[in-house]
């Protein structure tokens, strides 16, 4: 893959997590039911469709599509569970958004060290803010349930850090590269 592509790809990447971010921060209960409708929705269509193909071809159902069969009646149990009460996947939210910051700081801090001979001053703080990041991924997995609303909007604000940190970063690695394409071409 290209430097261009790989930085076409971070550039759209930081957007996305930027307007999560503002969404998670500003809005966070209307983002997490929005979320668990959505969820549901998808849940609910897909059981429902499936039913519907097997009820059409009832005289040729094998072994196999009992197994479809149940996966389709649970899907339409959990999401009329979730229309019901769309706390309990707002929970199964916060650890996904926290198993992605974890991820995510931990993918910023192997970037950072494989650049990190470079020595620039500033190298500390990006530490510091990865850190943080990777210990707000980590409370948001061990708690889900601990304040959601308060725990999603700590969610978008470490989403919209993580992004401009990841700018920034991107911008000393972009010139690290570029210095070092120029030192070779002089070579």
């Amino acid at each position: 893959m290209s430097f261009k592509m790989i930085k076409w790809d971070s550039n759209i990447n930081n957007i996305v997590f930027l307007l999560l971010g503002i969404l998670l921060l500003f809005f966070p209960d209307l983002s997490m039911r929005t979320a668990s409708y959505l969820i549901a929705s998808v849940l609910l269509i897909s059981g429902v469709n499936y039913l519907i193909k097997l009820y059409k071809n009832k005289d040729s159902i094998t072994n196999g599509d009992i197994l479809y069969l149940i996966i389709s009646i649970a899907a339409i149990v959990i999401s009329i569970s979730i229309f019901i009460s769309p706390l309990w996947i707002i929970n199964l939210i916060n650890i996904l958004l926290g198993i992605i910051l974890v991820i995510n700081a931990l993918l910023n801090l192997k970037n950072l060290l494989s650049f990190r001979k470079n020595r620039t001053r500033s190298w500390w703080f990006y530490l510091i803010i990865i850190c943080l990041i990777l210990v707000s991924g980590v409370i948001i997995i061990v708690k889900p349930n601990l304040l959601a609303e308060f725990i999603v909007q700590i969610a978008g604000a470490t989403l919209i850090i993580n992004t401009i940190s990841t700018f920034f970063l991107s911008r000393k690695i972009n010139k690290y590269l570029m210095i070092e394409e120029k030192t070779s071409d002089n070579n």
